[in-house]
């Protein structure tokens, strides 16, 4: 068994459609998956999409719940965190996609002709990816 999380901020679309009552269904299950798709679904938080972002980490589903509320969730106007338990055998209409193992599928080896995708500049251009919030002082 693997448990998963989701944040549901108030005002986004899993606190208005509450998976406890309707289940985790995409949001536009019909749509054609690509690795672009998936790639836009994370890197924008494109929700109009053929997938349903989960994490391991609780801390991540948190802060999403949080930061993502239209307003400060309290006690009587909570924002959520859902957990969520996966069975193995998986059951034949549910996939899970590793986006970091779909992506890397997708790049060329290191020695291929034409731009690299490993970035070659200072170091702390990493910071900034990983800490957006800090990009200001680069």
């Amino acid at each position: 068994m693997a448990i998963f999380y989701r944040g549901a901020g108030i005002g986004t679309y899993w606190y208005l459609n509450n998976p406890i009552e309707r289940g985790f269904t995409a949001r536009a299950p019909g749509m054609t998956s690509t690795i672009n798709r998936l790639m836009l679904h994370i890197a924008r938080s494109t929700i109009n999409s053929p997938f349903i972002s989960m994490t391991r980490s609780y801390g991540v589903a948190w802060h999403y719940a949080m930061s993502s509320s239209e307003r400060a969730p309290t006690l009587s106007d909570p924002a959520y965190v859902h957990e969520i338990e996966i069975q193995e055998p998986l059951p034949p209409t549910l996939q899970l996609l590793d986006p970091v193992k779909e992506v890397t599928q997708t790049l060329p080896l290191p020695t291929s002709p034409g731009p690299p995708y490993q970035h070659d500049g200072l170091p702390d251009f990493l910071i900034g990816i990983v800490d957006p919030g800090n990009m200001g002082i680069f």
